[in-house]
């Protein structure tokens, strides 16, 4: 009986352990954000709502630009990945996809409806580079939205195409305004940089 007892919990134990290992393996330790090994799961959760539902959802991919005051990269990634989790709702999923990415998932949310959490997230990062006395934060975004019945996986594939290309005209670049001297926030295209 003590044997019985002492396997059980020492099993007990182990599952826990593994239970908090595959947890660990899906968070991004410095930003705390979803990983990309998540997004399996997030898909194909996400696909399930999307067509039970009949709304779409929105994919939006971030890149950090590089700054030119040669700040710690990790850092204005860690900073980048504070705002974009501050400024998405709750049932958004922020992963971060790459070394300077971040892919937004915005359930039951059209393009249109994703223009106000970009608009949310100009005036973020414009009031951030207000207060930064080390940097100015910058992002290249683009944005796509998966229709029910809509492939998630090729809605991802098409707006990597698009970052990759840099004169692409559906990525915009959100800048510190206030280091160029505009007068309101926006989104502008790649050429005006």
């Amino acid at each position: 009986r003590r044997l019985l007892r002492e396997v059980s919990t020492a099993l007990i134990a182990a599952s826990s352990y593994v239970n908090r290992l595959e947890q660990v393996s899906l968070i991004d330790l410095p930003t705390q954000l979803f990983n990309r090994r998540y997004l399996d799961e997030l898909f194909t959760q996400q696909l399930k709502w999307v067509n039970r539902s009949g709304k779409s959802a929105t994919l939006s991919l971030f890149e950090v630009l590089p700054n030119q005051e040669k700040a710690a990269a990790e850092e204005v990634i860690i900073e980048a990945a504070f705002i974009l989790r501050s400024n998405f709702r709750g049932s958004d999923f922020v992963v971060r996809y790459s070394t300077d990415q971040f892919l937004v998932v915005l359930p039951d949310t059209n393009e249109q409806q994703a223009q106000i959490a970009l608009s949310r997230l100009i005036d973020k990062v414009d009031h951030w580079n207000i207060a930064s006395e080390k940097w100015k934060l910058a992002l290249r975004l683009t944005l796509s939205t998966c229709p029910p019945d809509g492939n998630l996986w090729e809605k991802l594939r098409e707006i990597e195409e698009r970052m990759r290309n840099k004169s692409d005209p559906e990525v915009r670049t959100l800048i510190p305004l206030v280091s160029v001297g505009y007068e309101a926030n926006e989104l502008l295209p790649q050429e005006n940089l």
